[in-house]
């Protein structure tokens, strides 16, 4: 009968370095990851994977480099509403047929 450490090196020869196992995945999360590999990605979960972690690199690693930048885009677009003169409130002349004028209305 094979012991436990000679049963765990077979395992080990099995998988070889690139080949992962993971255990206690709950069943819906294992679906929707096979879900994702499948539609996304033809079954490769090595991919998936890998697309997974850089989401999440991508997305946690710096959490607020996207808020600073929406803050610098919306500070430039006021800056430059600033920048812009004040339209003043226009006056229509109300002239007669002689080009005289008769009185003005505020629009």
């Amino acid at each position: 009968m094979e012991t436990k450490q000679e049963q765990i090196l077979k395992i080990r020869k099995k998988v070889s370095e690139s080949n992962i196992f993971i255990a206690r995945i709950p069943k819906k999360t294992k679906v929707r990851f096979q879900e994702i590999a499948k539609d996304e990605f033809e079954n490769d979960y090595g991919m998936t994977l890998k697309w997974m972690l850089d989401f999440r690199e991508g997305l946690l690693s710096s959490p607020n480099q996207i808020i600073m930048e929406q803050m610098e885009v919306l500070a430039s677009e006021v800056a430059s509403l600033k920048s812009q003169p004040e339209e003043k409130e226009k006056k229509k002349v109300i002239r007669s047929v002689s080009g005289k004028p008769i009185a003005t209305k505020e629009e």
